[in-house]
């Protein structure tokens, strides 16, 4: 059980956070090692305990045997041993395997592929693109709700109107994000789409239009707020660490009638995974 990866197998348990009324964590081996991980006991004491363990499951087994499998094929005590050590090397694979799949069926959820970065929830981002072009702070929280979808909300304070791409100079976007990828890497990463809605208000100057002359008059401001409906399609990449890279693009539409009827939304955005 120790050679095969035994221990590593333990790790990546205790970082699921299993609950502790489930059965998975009685597997011989778990709190053995969990004891050498915590520094209580040492190696030879936790393969010591272990082996007592399984000698004793196994000992419950063939007890079991001799008094409800009447008739079948009986061993001789000087085949005993041999039984036992067979039936040692089965569990010790078993639970090897079981560690990690016993958790993840364990779970609240059992048609969920339970990731360790999954089991980090929120996501906090800041849009890199809108910080240095305008400059505007854009920061995004993303909240998962399982593997393959979240939801969240984006904000924005424009600081260089006149400078940027956008009239707006606030907006608060709440979303709701579903991302694609193969069933075995669930991750809310990859490719993505989003659905929001926003409410922006800004400032913009247009000329008034002679239809008949085909020239431009007085120049004209207005001052508005929006609410709008919009979508994005973006590609988010993680590393190990749970650091966040993201790139987007967008479009939101204005529901209400103003000079402005659309804006964009792109952005290059940093964040980290918690």
């Amino acid at each position: 059980m120790i050679k095969i990866g035994a221990i590593n197998e333990v790790k990546r348990f205790v970082k699921l956070k299993v609950r502790k009324d489930k059965s998975v964590n009685k597997a011989i081996g778990i709190h053995e090692i969990k004891e050498y991980l915590e520094k209580r006991k040492n190696m030879s004491e936790v393969i010591e305990k272990i082996s007592i363990k399984t000698r004793q499951y196994a000992k419950r087994q063939s007890t079991w045997a001799r008094g409800n499998m009447i008739g079948w094929l009986k061993l001789q005590p000087q085949d005993l041993n041999i039984f036992l050590k067979k039936i040692i090397k089965l569990n010790n694979l078993f639970y090897s395997l079981v560690f990690i799949s016993g958790a993840l069926f364990a779970q609240e959820d059992k048609s969920e592929t339970i990731s360790l970065q999954t089991l980090e929830k929120n996501e906090l981002k800041l849009n890199m693109f809108e910080l240095l072009v305008m400059p505007a702070i854009g920061i995004t929280y993303e909240r998962y709700i399982n593997p393959t979808s979240s939801f969240g909300a984006y904000g924005f304070v424009n600081f260089g109107i006149d400078e940027g791409y956008r009239y707006e100079k606030f907006e608060f976007a709440p979303f709701y994000r579903i991302y694609f990828q193969l069933r075995d890497k669930l991750d809310n990463k990859g490719l993505y789409t989003e659905v929001f809605t926003g409410i922006s208000a800004g400032e913009t100057a247009f000329f008034d239009y002679d239809s008949d002359t085909g020239n431009y008059g007085t120049l004209y401001t207005q001052e508005y707020v929006g609410i709008a409906l919009g979508v994005t399609l973006g590609y988010k990449f993680i590393n190990q660490s749970n650091y966040v890279f993201e790139l987007f693009a967008g479009a939101g539409r204005f529901l209400n009638e103003q000079e402005i009827r659309a804006y964009p939304r792109v952005g290059l955005s940093i964040g980290k995974r918690f």
